[in-house]
């Protein structure tokens, strides 16, 4: 997949990204939510085929299926862990947690956040109406998801893509199913808290900042 060689182009405007990806039978709303949501820092590391990989795994996820891992040998004991899932608070040290348990260390890594609002979620302003004094914002909430990633439900919700590089303690290779496992169940305890009304909910004015643990080594974007 390439992800951990650094790319010093800057992909999003360029041609060749655009008609690779043009070329996939990639959902062409996923593409433009990823083009446009991602953090530029994010397309001047990545080439072309590590971004498809990307999106590709996103097209992946679902309400049964929270997160996906790919994995990729770098040498004895080393692997770039590429990890793509929805957004939840404590999440970066949700996964550092489960590195640790399965006896990995985080060498190096990039976190990466999707941008709070889908481009073609963009509100025009409204003509103001007159408020009743008393009259209360109702909260609102997110219909329930078809299971379709070009849903609204499932597409308006923010995504991370985390790539890192991680070493284990011995040559023993970790059993990645079970990784995979442990991370889709601590995701759901997340989502579980998220889901709580009564829930104390953070607020950022930097749209892909990561309200989370900082890990060692990882580039937070």
């Amino acid at each position: 997949m390439g992800s951990v060689t650094k790319n010093k182009n800057t992909w999003r405007s360029s041609k060749v990204l655009l008609e690779q990806l043009n070329a996939t039978d990639l959902p062409a709303t996923l593409i433009r939510d990823h083009l446009e949501r991602m953090d530029i820092s994010y397309f001047e590391r990545y080439q072309a085929d590590a971004i498809q990989t990307h999106i590709d795994m996103i097209n992946r996820l679902s309400g049964d299926n929270l997160a996906e891992v790919h994995t990729e040998p770098l040498g004895p004991s080393e692997w770039c862990i590429t990890i793509v899932a929805f957004d939840y608070m404590a999440e970066v040290s949700t996964i550092s947690g489960l590195f640790v348990a399965h006896g990995l260390a985080i060498v190096d890594g990039d976190v990466f956040t999707y941008a709070g609002v889908m481009p073609s979620a963009v509100p025009t302003a409204p003509a103001k109406r007159p408020r009743r004094p008393d009259q209360r914002r109702r909260r609102s909430r997110i219909a329930p998801s078809t299971g379709d990633m070009t849903s609204s439900s499932l597409r308006k919700l923010r995504k991370i893509v985390d790539i890192f590089h991680v070493r284990a303690a011995n040559l023993v290779s970790p059993d990645w199913t079970v990784f995979h496992q442990d991370l889709e169940a601590a995701l759901r305890q997340l989502k579980a808290t998220a889901d709580q009304p009564a829930r104390r909910r953070l607020s950022t004015a930097d749209a892909g900042h990561r309200s989370d643990a900082v890990i060692p080594g990882a580039n937070l974007h």
